[in-house]
C-alpha cells in the first residue's frame, strides 16, 4: 500500500475514495458476487461466456441465490443484461481517466424449490 501511495503522489485520498465508492456500491444482501468471466479474445462469441454463466446461474438458481457483478465495459452491461441482469448503479468519474463502473444483479429465478 506503501508504493502505491507513492506512485500516486498527493492523489492517494481521491484514489482511496474511489475505492471506498466501489465497496459501498455492493449492496449488502450479496449472496453471490460474480468476480471474474473471462474467454480468451480467439474464443470470443462462441458461446463459451454465455454457456459458462449459464451454469453458474443454474446453480444460484438451485441454491435461491441473487447474483451480483460489477463491469467497467459496456459490451459486458449488455452480454449480462441479456442473461438477466439489471443494472443497479453506475458510477463515473471514479478516478482520473477510469472507466465508469456499473453494478448489476440478478435475483434467483427459483420459486420454492423450482426454477423458472
Amino acid at each position: 500500500m506503501r508504493r502505491l501511495a507513492r506512485s500516486v503522489g498527493d492523489d492517494w485520498p481521491r484514489l482511496s475514495n474511489m475505492y471506498i465508492s466501489i465497496g459501498r456500491s455492493i449492496p449488502r444482501d450479496v449472496e453471490w458476487f460474480l468476480a471474474t468471466l473471462v474467454v480468451h479474445p480467439e474464443h470470443q462469441g462462441a458461446g463459451i461466456g454465455s454457456a459458462l454463466l449459464r451454469d453458474g446461474l443454474k446453480q444460484a438458481d438451485r441454491r435461491g441465490h441473487t447474483v451480483i457483478l460489477q463491469t467497467s465495459t459496456p459490451e459486458n452491461v449488455r452480454f449480462y443484461e441479456r442473461h438477466g441482469f439489471e443494472v443497479i448503479e453506475a458510477l463515473d468519474e471514479l478516478y482520473r481517466g477510469a472507466p465508469p463502473l456499473w453494478t448489476m444483479r440478478r435475483p434467483s429465478t427459483a420459486v420454492g424449490n423450482r426454477i423458472l
